[in-house]
């Protein structure tokens, strides 16, 4: 069946004696794929494919501002080497999975608080504490 504007996604559904992976459908949300295979009596998933939900590329140092991105709304800055990124369509839940970069390879990289929305992300550098950097970057996917 096809996607609608309201569910953004695709039901696989068998026939009447077919199962998909074990149960009668199979939920496809807008953005991922799959490749299905048939044994001639039901359907099994051989390959999923992630979604990235968003990315950003920004400048932490000074006056803080999105370089480049997808599906990021704004960032904010909590403080030195702490920032925010807001995200344009919300996550199903916060179960992804975040990837953080930035020019200062020394520092380290951790998410402080991440929820369907948002997430925070933050550089510290043993010795010195939080540090702004240019860029940074992150990845989420789900």
């Amino acid at each position: 069946r096809g996607a609608t504007a309201l569910t953004k996604k695709i039901k696989i559904d068998g026939n009447a004696s077919e199962l998909v992976n074990g149960v009668a459908s199979m939920d496809i949300q807008a953005g991922y794929s799959v490749i299905l295979m048939c044994d001639g009596a039901n359907w099994f998933t051989i390959s999923q494919r992630s979604k990235i939900g968003a990315w950003i590329t920004l400048n932490g140092t000074g006056t803080i501002a999105i370089l480049a991105s997808q599906n990021v709304s704004s960032i904010t800055d909590n403080s030195t080497g702490r920032y925010t990124i807001n995200f344009i369509t919300a996550f199903p839940d916060a179960n992804y999975c975040a990837q953080i970069g930035g020019s200062n390879s020394s520092s380290n990289k951790s998410i402080a608080s991440n929820t369907t929305t948002s997430c925070q992300i933050n550089f510290y550098e043993a010795g010195v504490g939080y540090v702004d950097v240019n860029p940074a970057t992150a990845l989420f996917v789900r």
